[in-house]
Parts: C-alpha cells; sequence; structure tokens
C-alpha cells in the first residue's frame, strides 16, 4: 500500500500485489498490479519499463527446459480507453548466455482486443502478425536481445528494436529502430561496493511513435 497527503488530505492506493497458480510444473498464472520491467537495459528498457504508474494485469508463464514464455495483458493505464499487451520468449543457451525476443502492443478502442490478448497470453502469434491481418494499425513494436556473461564478474548485453515493420512496397513509411549496448563489471567478492556500469542507447526519430495518439507508449 502507499500513502501519501496533499491539500485535500490523505490518499491510499494499492501499489502492488499478486495472486499466483502453478499447473503442474511448467505453467504459472500470475493475477496482480505492478510496474514491470522487459529486457535486459537496468538504466532503460527499449520496451517495459517500472517508471510508469501501478497497472492490473493478468500474466502466463510457460517454462519448459531452457524455454521460457511470457505473456502479460493490463488494463488500469492512464488512459482508460488504452490496452497494452506484451509477450516474450527466452532461450538460457547456457549458464553464461540468454537470448530474447519480445513484443508489446499498444491498442485503442474502449475494450481489450481479443485477438491481442489472445496471442499475449498463448503463444500462438506474434503482435505484428495479427496487426498485419487484421489492418488493425495499432502500435506493436518488437526487440531482439541477447546477454552474456563473458568472464567472472564481466556481463555485456545488446538489445536491438524495430517499430513499424514496413511489409507492402506501396508504404512510404519505413522502419524505425533502437539500438541499446550496455557493459557491467564488479568484484565478485564485494559487488555491492565495487561496480561499474555503461549503457548506451540510440532511438531513430519518430520510435513509438503511433498513428492514433490514444496509442503512445507514455505510460510505459
Amino acid at each position: 500500500l502507499l500513502t501519501a497527503a496533499d491539500s485535500d488530505g490523505v490518499h491510499t492506493r494499492l501499489d502492488r500485489a499478486a495472486v499466483t497458480a502453478d499447473y503442474g510444473k511448467w505453467v504459472t498464472l500470475e493475477l496482480g498490479r505492478d510496474r514491470l520491467w522487459y529486457g535486459p537495459g537496468r538504466f532503460g528498457s527499449m520496451l517495459i519499463t517500472d517508471y510508469a504508474r501501478p497497472y492490473d494485469y493478468l500474466k502466463t508463464k510457460l517454462s519448459r527446459g531452457l524455454w521460457t514464455y511470457e505473456g502479460l495483458d493490463t488494463t488500469g493505464l492512464r488512459r482508460a480507453d488504452t490496452a497494452f499487451m506484451a509477450h516474450k520468449v527466452e532461450v538460457a543457451h547456457s549458464p553464461t548466455v540468454r537470448f530474447g525476443i519480445a513484443e508489446t502492443v499498444v491498442a485503442s478502442g474502449g475494450k481489450l482486443p481479443l485477438d491481442y490478448a489472445v496471442a499475449a497470453l498463448v503463444p500462438v502469434l506474434p503482435f505484428q502478425v495479427v496487426d498485419h491481418l487484421g489492418k488493425n494499425e495499432d502500435n506493436p513494436v518488437a526487440s531482439v536481445y541477447v546477454e552474456t556473461d563473458l568472464a567472472k564478474g564481466y556481463q555485456t548485453y545488446v538489445e536491438f528494436l524495430l517499430d513499424d515493420f514496413v511489409v507492402r512496397s506501396r508504404e512510404t513509411s519505413r522502419n524505425r529502430t533502437g539500438f541499446l549496448f550496455g557493459s557491467y563489471w564488479h568484484d565478485s567478492e564485494q559487488p555491492d561496493r565495487l561496480n561499474i556500469r555503461l549503457e548506451y542507447a540510440r532511438l531513430d526519430p519518430g520510435v513509438y511513435g503511433p498513428r492514433d495518439s490514444n496509442e503512445a507508449y507514455f505510460d510505459l
């Protein structure tokens, strides 16, 4: 619970809570309220950061061996008529290398879009394909990232983002991209006292920019 006071009095809101249910060894279902983070970045993320206000969400997680799939449907963003969905697949190639592919989409219209919601919670279709087949012209964004532990106490990570796939030759717009690189070193014996982290990010102009102003990523 978060409590704050202003000229109108004292206000209390639920800031973080979750209920989790496990179904067998592979499936986890979670219902809650929180601020979530996607991607390898520590100072910033290409897709979802925890800087947003808390939102209600339904999350599924499927784990099988080295593979993990996570889907997310949310409500309670700043604009009540906007829905936000995300999903990601991560593969632990080895104890020192992890690959990930993630997607997010912001859609307006006053209700949770069933096609995106299903694609988020069950690994069926990428949002880009759903948007293209349905000609929804919503605002999906995708990223690919890699994290590696090159040596004891030294980690690097890279993330590449692609916004608005251009799939028709007659389209006048172009793909807009982003790039993030990070490097982290710490003393393995005293990681909290001695560590260095460097992070560089670059975004093309117009990244995250929607056709509909209600589908912007400002809340995230």
